[in-house]
């Protein structure tokens, strides 16, 4: 079994490794949420080609952000179930439930795809977006609607065990 003192090295341990890969992942959410609010400002700041790509670009980097973050979650779960079972520490009472409410896990990502469908409807559909409309409609490329459900669902209502 692992000593007190060394418990408490651990925790701390545990916890700030969350505050780094959160705030990475923030800082990321902020440079892509700041790209697409600039082009939604400029609504033509690119060629089309050009903003197709950065949209692609965008879309991926959303995507990889998302994945990070949920590769990072599913690593301090396996981390603290190892530690309960060596440890009879009992860290996941304690630590996931860090994890599930850190500013970014809490992060408003219907609001993200509503402005990343504004930004395709921009590049790939400027003409169906007219006045007052450009704010009421999202559209999301065919190929990518399952992804954005299933994030969707996975931020409301977590990772299936």
């Amino acid at each position: 079994l692992i000593k007190r003192d060394e418990r408490t090295k651990l925790r701390e341990l545990l916890r700030q490794q969350l505050l780094k890969i959160s705030g990475y992942a923030e800082l990321q959410s902020e440079t892509i949420g700041g790209e697409i609010r600039y082009i939604l400002q400029k609504r033509n700041p690119l060629p089309l080609d050009v903003t197709r790509d950065r949209l692609q670009t965008l879309v991926e980097d959303y995507m990889e952000l998302f994945e990070f973050w949920n590769v990072n979650q599913e690593g301090f779960r396996k981390i603290c179930k190892k530690i309960d079972k060596k440890c009879q520490d009992r860290c996941s009472k304690w630590f996931l439930p860090m994890v599930e409410t850190c500013e970014f896990r809490c992060k408003d990502w219907d609001l993200s795809l509503l402005l990343l469908g504004q930004v395709h409807g921009l590049v790939v559909a400027p003409e169906l977006l007219e006045g007052s409309l450009r704010d009421e409609v999202i559209l999301i490329p065919a190929q990518d609607v399952m992804k954005a459900k299933v994030i969707l669902g996975t931020v409301c209502l977590g990772l299936p065990d």
